[in-house]
């Protein structure tokens, strides 16, 4: 397997048309959801930290907010 560091937009958004081309459900959200930001952090524990905690608090939202998304790509 080969490594790859998403560095710019434009990967973000090659790797977002990949995925479209491979998972129908992506292919229908992305348009809904438009271009793909990047989020680049700095190495380290407080990045490590800050994706734990903010990993807890999605999967909260994420379950509030699943029956909406869900009914509107026809997911089951």
């Amino acid at each position: 397997m080969v490594g790859r560091i998403i560095t710019t937009l434009e990967c973000v958004a090659e790797g977002a048309a990949w995925l479209a081309l491979h998972e129908p459900s992506f292919a229908r959200a992305l348009p809904l959801v438009g271009p793909l930001p990047l989020r680049r952090e700095a190495d380290g524990f407080p990045a490590l930290l800050r994706a734990i905690v903010g990993q807890q608090v999605s999967v909260a939202s994420a379950r509030a907010i699943s029956p909406s998304w869900r009914n509107e790509l026809e997911i089951t």
